[in-house]
């Protein structure tokens, strides 16, 4: 189980790099659907543009949940390795993007008329899905 967890991490890095890579040298803007389209965001804070411009702030934030995930590792009941992976993943993807670059590239983008959802990325699914993962868990052990 210990493989899948550093395997799912470094899928979700890699496919986070690779897809904001792709959309950072190709400056796309294309409306697949009616709502639904590719843009190029480049976010100086983090979800919904929170901390906006306090990049050093979210990146040892980032830091911090990643060394505590990795301290509370071998203390991971089993069904909680892959949401945490998932967060890892996303965090690694993100964290990469704000010490290299200043920011992060999100790029996916839904919206109704003129009312946008928050850009966002790769990473930023794994997080969510992640985070879902854990709470779904918690509230059936709960039962």
């Amino acid at each position: 189980m210990v493989d899948r967890f550093y395997n799912i991490i470094l899928s979700i890095a890699i496919l986070d790099q690779l897809t904001k890579w792709i959309i950072a040298t190709t400056t796309p803007s294309l409306q697949l659907l009616p709502f639904f389209s590719i843009v190029t965001v480049k976010n100086f804070g983090a979800g919904f543009g929170i901390l906006q411009g306090k990049v050093i702030t979210l990146t040892l934030i980032s830091l911090l949940v990643l060394g505590g995930i990795l301290w509370y590792k071998h203390k991971m009941q089993e069904q909680e390795l892959i949401p945490f992976a998932l967060i890892t993943g996303g965090l690694i993807g993100n964290l990469i993007d704000r010490v290299f670059r200043g920011h992060v590239i999100d790029f996916l983008d839904f919206f109704i008329g003129s009312y946008h959802w928050p850009a966002f990325n790769i990473a930023d699914i794994a997080l969510v899905v992640g985070v879902g993962l854990l709470v779904y868990i918690d509230s059936k052990n709960k039962k």
